[in-house]
């Protein structure tokens, strides 16, 4: 199977050994994309790595229930990544936000800018955010963005499904996962 990152890598061999913990995120995009996964695929352990993956100031307020909630009202269809940022070191005004890390490691701070496509309630969704990310000592962490809002599209039945099975939306079920069609 790809990977639901499309990055067009098979998913055993991308995302999903960041999601099991056996390695980290070299960079911001690739943590992005791996979160990204980890809605897509939906077990119990993807959406602790997304919990894990938020900065340690923001993860109070990003219980496990509420992602794995969103994740399961949601079908992901497609992920744009528009343009990440190479590292710079944190600016000063987010050196406030992000508090000190308790280790005394270096930070670095990024940026990726991204579209998610998905379907929930017979809408079709665009999440668009500029995402801002911290990197303490070798391990990359989200902290906030920018959402960009687009108001979501009503899916008549007869429409073809955006997730390109080429059926109808009302025969479209299961969806086809993102990162499985050719677009």
């Amino acid at each position: 199977m790809l990977c639901y990152c499309q990055s067009g890598q098979q998913f055993s061999e991308c995302c999903v050994s960041f999601i099991q913990g056996q390695r980290l995120p070299a960079s911001a995009e690739q943590l992005m994309r791996s979160r990204f996964s980890a809605y897509c695929q939906g077990s119990v352990q993807a959406m602790q790595y997304v919990a894990q993956s938020y900065h340690p100031i923001t993860q109070p307020n990003n219980p496990v229930s509420e992602i794995a909630d969103f994740a399961k009202a949601a079908h992901f269809i497609r992920l744009e990544v528009i343009r990440a940022s190479d590292e710079i070191a944190v600016p000063e005004q987010l050196r406030q936000v992000s508090g000190e890390n308790a280790f005394g490691l270096p930070e670095r701070y990024a940026t990726v800018h991204f579209k998610v496509q998905f379907i929930m309630h017979d809408q079709l969704h665009l999440l668009e955010e500029l995402s801002r990310f911290i990197r303490i000592g070798q391990q990359w962490f989200y902290l906030d963005g920018d959402l960009t809002d687009h108001p979501p599209k009503k899916l008549n039945r007869n429409d073809s499904c955006p997730c390109r099975s080429g059926k109808k939306y009302k025969h479209c079920s299961p969806h086809t996962p993102a990162g499985q069609s050719s677009f």
